[in-house]
C-alpha cells in the first residue's frame, strides 16, 4: 500500500477542490477531486455568458428582424448550463466537459453575430436600398431626355438585385451569416455597374 503524510496529502490537492460524499450513510464516502482551474474556468464562463446577455439587452435595437433568433440561442444556452451543472453534480467530469465546450462555441458564434448584425442590416436595409433608388433616378433621367436603355435591362436587373437582398435579410433573421456580406457585394456590384452603364449612355447621347 501507499500511504502519504498529512503534508504531502495537503501538497497535493493545494490546487484542487474537493468534494466529499457521504454515501450510505454509515461513514463511508467516496471523494472527488476537481481542478480549481476547472472550477475557474467555469465561472469565466458564465461571466461571459451574463456579459453577453448584458450586450444584447443594450444593442438590441442594432439586430433588427434577427432579435427573436438571438433571444432563443440564449435561451437555449442558459439550458446547456444547466445541463452542464446537472453533469457537474452527478461527478460525470468528462461529459461535462465536453458540455462546457459546446456552450462555449455557441457563446463564441452568438457573440460574432452580435458584433456583425449591425453593419450588416445597415448594409441590407440603409446602403444599399439607397443605391438602388439613385440608379432608378439615374435611369428615370435618362429616359426622360430619350437616351435609350432597353438593352441594359434596368428593371429586371434591379428586380434580382432586390431577390437576392431579400435572401440576404431572411438568413439575417434566421441568424444564419453564410455567404451574406459575398451576396451584399454582389448587389453593391450590380447597382455600380448598372449605374456606370446609365451615365456611359447618358454622356454618349450628350455628345
Amino acid at each position: 500500500d501507499l500511504y502519504y503524510t498529512e503534508t504531502e496529502v495537503n501538497n497535493l490537492l493545494k490546487d484542487k477542490l474537493v468534494f466529499n460524499f457521504d454515501c450510505v450513510g454509515d461513514g463511508d464516502s467516496i471523494m472527488f477531486v476537481l481542478s480549481k482551474t476547472a472550477l475557474d474556468e467555469e465561472n469565466k464562463l458564465k461571466e461571459s455568458f451574463r456579459t453577453l446577455r448584458s450586450k444584447v439587452s443594450t444593442n438590441s435595437n442594432n439586430y433588427g428582424a434577427s432579435t427573436e433568433y438571438i433571444q432563443q440561442e440564449l435561451v437555449e444556452i442558459e439550458s446547456l448550463f444547466s445541463i452542464f451543472e446537472d453533469l457537474m453534480f452527478m461527478a460525470d467530469f468528462t461529459k461535462a466537459s465536453d458540455q462546457k465546450d459546446i456552450i462555449s462555441e455557441r457563446m463564441n458564434r452568438l457573440d460574432e453575430l452580435c458584433n456583425k448584425l449591425p453593419a450588416l442590416y445597415e448594409h441590407a436595409k440603409g446602403i444599399l436600398p439607397r443605391n438602388m433608388e439613385e440608379v432608378g433616378y439615374e435611369y428615370a433621367q435618362a429616359k426622360n431626355k430619350g437616351v435609350y436603355l432597353d438593352h441594359l435591362k434596368v428593371h429586371s436587373n434591379l428586380d434580382a438585385v432586390s431577390e437576392l437582398l431579400k435572401e440576404v435579410l431572411k438568413r439575417l433573421r434566421q441568424g444564419n451569416l453564410e455567404s451574406v456580406q459575398e451576396d451584399l457585394t454582389t448587389c453593391d456590384t450590380r447597382i455600380k455597374q448598372l449605374s456606370e452603364q446609365i451615365v456611359t449612355e447618358d454622356h454618349a447621347f450628350c455628345e
